[in-house]
């Protein structure tokens, strides 16, 4: 999973889903994969805090930014 900063201004983090601390630009993070096309999926919007638990109790990892793996020969 990868990570960027484009979360809803407000909405509720993705793993501790505590609606007293809202998401904003400066403290949140979101996690997201890439396709084949190199098109992104959305993961999840989490607090930055909460990025690497919501990965490991996702079964993925967080990476920075590393290159689609080859694809599957047919």
């Amino acid at each position: 999973m990868s990570i960027e900063k484009r979360v809803p201004e407000g909405s509720i983090c993705d793993h501790c889903k505590d609606p007293q601390s809202p998401l904003t630009e400066s403290n949140s993070q979101h996690l997201f994969q890439r396709n084949w096309k190199g098109e992104e999926i959305t993961r999840a919007n989490v607090h930055k805090g909460c990025a690497q638990s919501w990965a490991e109790a996702n079964e993925g990892i967080i990476v920075d930014d590393e290159p689609l793996p080859p694809r599957p020969r047919v």
